[in-house]
């Protein structure tokens, strides 16, 4: 049924974008390339982490509007894949207020939404290891397929919004799985999300917020709970978490808080979870011009260890510390250095340090 479900919205999606090609002219509409080119280095690595890493990406964003219609695209091309991130198509239900229906960021992880897949959006060469995409060992479904709403409106001098989505979440299968839009063979299960964000001054980037997440992820293959050893084929995941986002002449600071309720189940048993994760990432740019910012992040999961679904994820990290540098070398290009100290799942841990070129180029 969720198969047929699929082909279905899938059809609906090509007559819409069908009717966004022929139906008149484009009001307004961006095409821009991320272009990046990341060195990495580690000083430990097992059959998964090469020691010297060469990774050149590129993301294709294309967004366009007629009249109350709009049209989002998100492609990400690189060494190691290649994959239609985000497709959406959104229909202004009256001022403010948009509904979306397509492959979206899920709206639980306020870094995803803000810095996307473009490396030149975010000030580090690296994300948090928690708001890690699926494919590199994140434990947040990052990507929902279905509806989404999103919401503004001021309130005197302040501004409120929020982002509500209901679709189908990932599978497991040594990482979590999202549906991929160009061959739905593996669709998960329900998966929704809402978000909750206020900003003292409308306009102004100082924000904070909390949300709300719950999906259904079955398994692929069953697997045995490292922590309970039963055999499990499901996970049951509620996550609450809040998020700030402060700047102020030239300092910033992002950070989150996540609070996991994980439930595995399998063969008529169940076990449940619960582990809380944070990171915090403060920035300063130096002198007038701004063009250099120095950053640091730490990052924590305590009980990791003791979560069964967490276990599943060897390779997720419960612990990293970093520091790095960001010069903008033009108002569109830059280059990044960085060097950290990560504890793996599995218990492996090593140093690191990277490079990256990365630049926006609006076409």
């Amino acid at each position: 049924m969720i198969r047929n479900l699929t082909v279905s919205y899938a059809a609906i999606c090509a007559l819409i974008l069908l009717f966004a090609v022929f139906a008149g002219p484009v009001r307004a509409g961006d095409l821009l390339l991320f272009p990046s080119i990341t060195s990495e280095h580690q000083s430990e690595q097992d059959t998964e982490l090469a020691a010297k890493k060469f990774i050149p990406a590129v993301d294709i964003f294309y967004t366009s509007e007629i009249s109350q219609t709009r049209f989002l695209a998100e492609f990400l091309k690189s060494s190691r894949e290649a994959e239609l991130e985000r497709l959406e198509f959104g229909w202004r239900i009256m001022p403010g207020k948009t509904l979306w229906a397509g492959r979206f960021h899920n709206a639980l992880s306020f870094w995803n939404t803000q810095m996307h897949h473009g490396d030149f959006l975010q000030s580090s060469l690296s994300r948090p290891t928690v708001a890690n995409y699926e494919d590199e060992h994140g434990p947040l479904p990052a990507h929902i397929s279905g509806l989404l709403l999103e919401s503004s409106r001021t309130a005197g001098d302040s501004e409120i919004n929020y982002m509500a989505g209901l679709g189908i979440g990932p599978t497991f299968n040594t990482t979590l799985e999202p549906l991929d839009l160009l061959n739905p063979g593996h669709p998960g299960k329900l998966a929704a999300s809402f978000r909750l964000g206020y900003h003292p001054e409308a306009g102004n980037p100082n924000q904070f917020g909390a949300a709300i997440g719950y999906a259904r992820i079955p398994l692929r293959n069953a697997l045995i709970d490292p922590v309970s050893h039963v055999l499990v084929d499901e996970v049951r995941q509620t996550v609450f978490s809040t998020f700030l986002n402060i700047e102020k002449n030239n300092f910033h600071m992002i950070g989150e808080l996540f609070v996991f309720d994980d439930r595995v189940s399998g063969a008529g048993n169940s076990s449940r979870y619960s582990t809380v994760s944070a990171y915090l990432q403060p920035e300063y740019k130096i002198g007038e011009s701004g063009r250099t910012t120095l950053y640091a992040r730490v990052e924590t999961t305590p009980g990791a260890a003791n979560d069964g679904y967490l276990s599943l994820l060897p390779e997720f990290s419960p612990h990293q510390g970093l520091a790095g540098l960001r010069y903008d070398i033009t108002p569109t290009q830059a280059i990044k250095f960085e060097a950290g100290r990560t504890t793996r799942q599995d218990s492996l841990q090593f140093n690191s340090i990277g490079a990256q070129w990365s630049m926006v180029l609006p076409l």
